[in-house]
């Protein structure tokens, strides 16, 4: 240690064999209980801190959005305010051993090394600490302050049983299927952090040979991942159809050109993950366009192979439409959408006027078109969520005043579901506005709620 953390003692062997006694007895209670799921490295030096200096272990515990992940701190005074919050734990360190303790603590969450010097980070370095199983985490960071894992935490063991079925789809999706069913504190899934920590291994240890059988599973099971408490409330994120693109096309980066086409048509006409498909088809088709008006770098797809797999894409797409289930799926409003515009409007017509010949048939298909926007004022803790259901995204489909009529009398009638009626009467008052002259694509359109 350098240092003689207990003053009254006598003879500075005895001191170093007292402190190293008194952490072995430390680490041999909390290490076992965390084996595999923390870097060691880490976890001696903050145990070092636990026992020898606990005001900066409680100020790293209780304030963990000051020491983790990897953005620098921002302008002038956002780099004052956090050094005056460091300052604040650093000075209650004895004197002979600020600096040595400033230098740990700098070592452990290198983010601070934009607070003391000009040091900067990357998403990069994030994503190999992550791999490491690094204090500086966020994720990472309850395992190193808990006895045990919290409720829904991803462990190594985890990540190494996805690893492991990342060549059987049936097994890979089971373990999916399996972490879908754990619940974070939060609310979210074990199956969206896993997701999360999957990409960090996908640039390492998958390779060419994993790619047809992972992206096999997740363009057949993906969907079921697009549950609706996998969104917090006010927090900026895509839903899991973001984290599956992400793995997929990672993995399709280490196929040959020629291979891509050929695993992708595969995977999209045996699949039942329309919206993971589609989102990451888009993506693929995105990149095309760009290439071709030279906005962009080079494509992993040809137009041709674009073109293909659109076609492919819409008749799956045909074919899952014709079941039962298909109107009950969590990302009907976007499919639609899709399906219109890559050349199958007829058909997605054709389907949402059967769909919508019978009175619950109609309330379901409205209700899939609802979104979520989030607002914050200046004295709001928490994001306000306003519930929209936007009338431009129904129009192609019919009158939405007619559509709007009849859902009025059946909210007369008492012939729509509680759970159902919010919605049905926030597409009915945004037909309303819209025929008064207001445009719901405005900013502030919801602002008379």
């Amino acid at each position: 240690m350098g240092h003689c953390w207990q003053p009254h003692w006598r003879g500075e062997e005895r001191c170093w064999v007292t402190a190293y006694v008194r952490l072995t007895n430390a680490l041999s209670v909390t290490y076992p209980a965390v084996v595999g799921e923390v870097n060691p490295v880490d976890f001696i030096a903050i145990e070092c801190l636990r026992v020898f200096l606990p005001s900066v272990y409680d100020a790293i515990r209780t304030s963990p959005e000051q020491f983790c992940g990897y953005k620098a701190v921002g302008d002038h005074d956002d780099r004052e305010q956090a050094k005056a919050f460091h300052d604040v734990w650093l000075q209650e360190v004895p004197g002979d051993l600020r600096e040595s303790a400033q230098e740990l603590v700098q070592r452990l969450f290198p983010r601070l090394e934009s607070v003391w010097s000009n040091m900067h980070y990357s998403g990069e370095s994030l994503q190999r600490w992550r791999t490491e199983l690094r204090v500086c985490v966020f994720d990472i960071f309850p395992a190193y302050f808990r006895l045990s894992l919290p409720a829904g935490a991803v462990t190594r063991a985890d990540v190494d049983a996805l690893l492991s079925a990342a060549k059987d789809p049936a097994a890979f999706s089971a373990v999916l299927r399996s972490a879908l069913a754990q619940k974070s504190a939060k609310g979210t899934s074990k199956a969206r952090a896993l997701l999360d920590r999957l990409m960090d291994h996908v640039p390492g240890e998958l390779d060419a040979s994993h790619a047809e059988p992972v992206i096999g599973a997740l363009l057949d099971m993906g969907d079921e991942l697009l549950v609706r408490t996998e969104r917090v409330p006010g927090e900026f994120d895509w839903g899991n159809e973001s984290r599956v693109r992400r793995v997929a096309y990672h993995l399709l980066k280490k196929l040959d050109s020629a291979d891509r086409c050929r695993v992708l048509k595969s995977a999209l006409e045996n699949g039942r993950a329309l919206r993971c498909g589609q989102y990451l088809l888009a993506a693929l088709v995105e990149e095309v366009e760009k290439e071709a008006k030279r906005e962009g770098g080079s494509a992993l797809i040809s137009a041709g192979d674009a073109d293909e797999l659109k076609a492919v894409w819409i008749l799956r797409t045909a074919i899952l439409a014709t079941e039962q289930a298909f109107i009950e799926h969590p990302s009907l409003a976007v499919l639609l959408s899709g399906w219109r515009r890559w050349g199958g409007d007829a058909e997605a017509k054709a389907w949402w006027s059967q769909a919508t010949n019978t009175d619950a048939g109609l309330v379901k298909v409205i209700a899939a078109f609802r979104s979520e926007a989030t607002s914050r004022g200046s004295g709001d803790r928490a994001a306000r969520v306003h519930l929209r259901v936007n009338p431009k995204g129904i129009e192609p489909y019919g009158d939405v005043h007619a559509l709007a009529a009849r859902l009025q009398r059946l909210l007369d009638s008492g012939k729509v579901a509680e759970l159902d009626v919010p919605v049905i009467t926030r597409f009915i008052v945004e037909c309303q506005r819209m025929k008064a002259g207001k445009n719901p694509d405005d900013f502030g359109f919801d602002d008379d709620d």
